[in-house]
């Protein structure tokens, strides 16, 4: 097992990082294998460390109470009177706990409960639920090594049989060729098969040896386990042999609350399905180690089983809270699987309540639910002393945390194959988060299905379905019928469409990073991708944000990074993806570009880029994706010579000099016997800083008082009168006029 202890040096790891990715991208740097090896280490440690950083600092604002910000009491509601889009609203999209009363009973069988409580305290034979699935890996590799010697011992008595064969040839037979080619074939095939069966038996050794650790940690007393330990998934065949759900079909209900699980819509064989629901026992006048609400940034909501009698106090830290006072550390198992661990003291002996922040709950049995959002920590305890309790955890996703439990999936997939299959699948532009507004509880069965029935059109108890069927197709004609005559309540169509898009905005896309497309000395240019398409008649806005930091010319002062919000700026620019793998595959993804001025020359930089949808400047009107992950250093151009001008001055006629400067051209200084405008192009690049002037030379031609050869520097007399052009923008003419010169002289110049 591994610990990674990331909360103290996160700026550490953020420099290492950045000082391998400059390495990285110099071409002229030839790295030995030593240092690129040091340096995926170092990638891998920053991908774990902002992991950790999202964990436990979403970037969804967590409101306190708005009648008692410092309330230590999580905020309680009652079932009947408390909306779903109420709850969604106001708490979950909010990342804010609340706390649910009386509500239906979760599994309504006592004999249901019995088995669930059986389990939970690891009831049953071999290992018990904790070590269910190692001992459940070590049966299917040991089963796999007997094929494997199997296997090999056909391989020895093939190449046995070979031998005698070519043996018994005489070295003139016509066969001899043959039999020494199969005498070969077969040494090989002992070879693989040997090799196969050496690895096999290393797997089944391995395998044991997390069999072993996983049966010490369940039984190990006192200390702290990891918490993706202490739950028992219902849905294991430790806890029913014949039927992974056996304990919860048909007789458990589902809160509303869940209804519009994320995960339900994904494909069952991810790992991730098969861990919710899960139970805890906690033991009479014990608490549990402090824990995060659930795996991967799912929200998590907890109900306690067991008849009316008896209760489970509960604390919730939030993010906040977490990392001021708990030192969480994270960590990994050889399985892959991440976890937060809290080295705090036990948690019902912290410091008082003020002193280390959380919010309290108090749960009764089979009636009160807490929702506790991603990124916080619980612990629970129970007071009575003699009566263990059964606290049932569910794990979902929805739209309030559907980025967060993506961009944790994107990090995890770096080493986790079962964590980028669950990303892939959420990822798809056909993956459907719309959510309904006025869910309801569900029986298990129907909570497994999406998309489901609604509850109206089910049959009635002695109704059949095709009744039922046709009852549903009048009600939904007559639908149709009020919608066509207006009969529709305007207060709903507002609500269904503010509810809309606020799912909308909650669900935009994490964007890739951005990449380089040019660099200048003081702006640079980023392109990127965005798949995020608006539906038919949305009049809201799409947006970006860039964000960025860098390092000054000296390569240690750090400059302050600034956040450009970009619209309809004419930085931006925005073109439809052409390439043949996006029409294949229906993907009509924008590509975007856009210019960030003001940087310093010759200083580094990294961008990352955040989606934007809304209305109007209000941040409560307006919802914004995660940013994307850092683009690849850009380093600015340093400041230098302006380029030579590349083409010969000539000379404005009197006569066009209205045309130049319309609609009159009134000299200053001088007139036409006594100065000459000359017109050339501007520099393609002005070195980085303005241009203030030119230096023109001049050579008096055809006067026999002057060497057509001696050129002389014009030290007064040069006036600029129109300029433009720079590093990356458009050449245009510059106009200069020389004064002081001989009425009726010829001269020559040079700019």
């Amino acid at each position: 097992m591994t610990s990674i202890h990331l909360s103290a040096n996160h700026a550490e790891i953020e420099s290492a990082h950045k000082e391998c990715q400059e390495q990285l991208s110099d071409v002229n740097l030839r790295m030995d294998r030593a240092t690129t090896t040091r340096c995926e280490k170092v990638r891998y440690k920053f991908e774990l460390n902002e992991l950790y950083q999202t964990i436990l600092h979403p970037p969804v604002p967590i409101k306190d109470e708005d009648d008692d910000p410092q309330s230590l009491t999580v905020p309680v509601k009652e079932d009947d009177s408390f909306q779903f889009s109420n709850f969604f609203t106001d708490y979950a999209s909010h990342q804010r706990p609340v706390m649910i009363k009386n509500l239906p009973p979760t599994i309504t069988s006592e004999d249901k409960v019995a088995k669930v409580l059986e389990c939970s305290r690891g009831g049953g034979d071999g290992a018990g639920p904790v070590a269910a699935k190692e001992e459940a890996e070590v049966r299917s590799l040991e089963e796999e090594v007997q094929e494997l010697k199997a296997a090999f011992d056909e391989s020895v008595q093939a190449l046995e049989k070979a031998k005698k064969v070519l043996e018994g040839l005489d070295e003139e037979a016509s066969g001899i060729d043959l039999a020494k080619g199969d005498v070969e074939e077969n040494e090989e095939g002992v070879k693989e098969a040997k090799a196969d069966l050496e690895q096999g038996e290393e797997a089944l050794a391995s395998s044991k040896a997390d069999l072993k650790r996983a049966i010490g940690e369940a039984s190990s007393a006192g200390g702290e386990k990891p918490s993706h330990t202490i739950f028992t998934p219902l849905t294991s065949k430790a806890c029913s042999p014949d039927n992974p759900n056996y304990l919860l079909t048909s007789t458990t209900t589902m809160p509303k609350y869940m209804y519009n699980d994320y995960l339900r819509r994904i494909p069952t064989n991810h790992e991730i399905t098969k861990t919710s629901p899960s139970a805890l026992l906690v033991e009479p006048s014990t608490s549990t180690p402090i824990f995060e609400a659930c795996p991967a940034s799912l929200n998590a909501f907890y109900t306690v089983l067991g008849d009316e009698t008896g209760t489970i106090e509960a604390r919730v830290f939030s993010p906040s809270e977490i990392a001021d006072s708990l030192s969480p550390t994270l960590g990994f198992t050889s399985e892959d699987t991440f976890f937060i661990k809290f080295s705090a003291a036990p948690p019902f002996n912290l410091p008082p309540k003020g002193k280390t922040g959380y919010k309290e709950a108090s749960m009764k049995p089979t009636s009160d639910g807490l929702f506790v959002p991603s990124g916080h920590a619980v612990a629970f305890k129970n007071p009575t002393s003699d009566k263990p309790l059964t606290v049932l955890r569910h794990c979902f996703a929805d739209a309030s945390n559907f980025n967060m439990v993506k961009h944790n999936l994107r990090l995890k997939s770096y080493v986790s194959k079962e964590a980028e299959r669950l990303l892939s699948s959420l990822s798809l532009p056909s993956f459907d988060t719309k959510m309904e507004r006025n869910a309801m509880h569900v029986p298990y069965e129907r909570y497994l299905i999406w998309p489901r029935e609604l509850e109206q059109d089910k049959p009635k108890e002695g109704e059949s379905e095709e009744t039922s069927a046709e009852d549903a197709k009048k009600k939904k004609r007559r639908e149709r019928k009020n919608r066509k005559n207006k009969k529709q309540s305007f207060g709903d169509w507002q609500a269904a469409k503010a509810w809309d898009h606020q799912v909308l905005g909650l669900t935009l896309p994490t964007l890739a990073a951005p990449s380089i497309a040019m660099t200048g000395r003081r702006n640079v240019t980023l392109a990127w991708d965005c798949p995020f398409e608006m539906r038919e008649g949305d009049s809201a806005t799409l947006s970006f944000v860039v964000m960025w930091d860098g390092i000054a010319t000296d390569g240690e002062t750090e400059l302050d990074g600034e956040t450009i919000f970009l619209s309809s700026s004419p930085l931006l620019e925005a073109e439809v993806a052409t390439d043949a793998k996006s029409q294949a595959y229906g993907v009509t993804t924008k590509k975007y570009k856009a210019t960030v001025t003001g940087l310093m020359p010759a200083s580094k930089y990294h961008f990352k880029v955040a989606l934007r949808y809304g209305e109007g400047d209000d941040s409560d009107d307006i919802s914004q994706s995660l940013f994307s992950s850092s683009s690849l250093l850009s380093v600015t151009e340093r400041e230098g010579v302006p380029s030579p001008i590349s083409s010969a001055a000539a000379v404005v006629k009197p006569a066009d000099w209205n045309k130049e400067f319309p609609p009159r051209f009134i000299p200053v200084h001088g007139s036409d016997a006594t100065m000459v405008l000359l017109k050339f192009k501007s520099p393609s690049d002005n070195g980085g800083l303005d241009i203030e002037g030119y230096s023109v030379a001049r050579s008096h031609v055809d006067n026999e008082n002057h060497d057509v050869k001696d050129w002389r520097v014009v030290s007064h007399g040069v006036e600029v009168l129109k300029t433009s052009g720079g590093k990356g923008l458009a050449r245009a003419d510059t106009i200069i006029a020389i004064h002081h010169l001989l009425p009726g002289a010829s001269y020559k110049f040079k700019v």
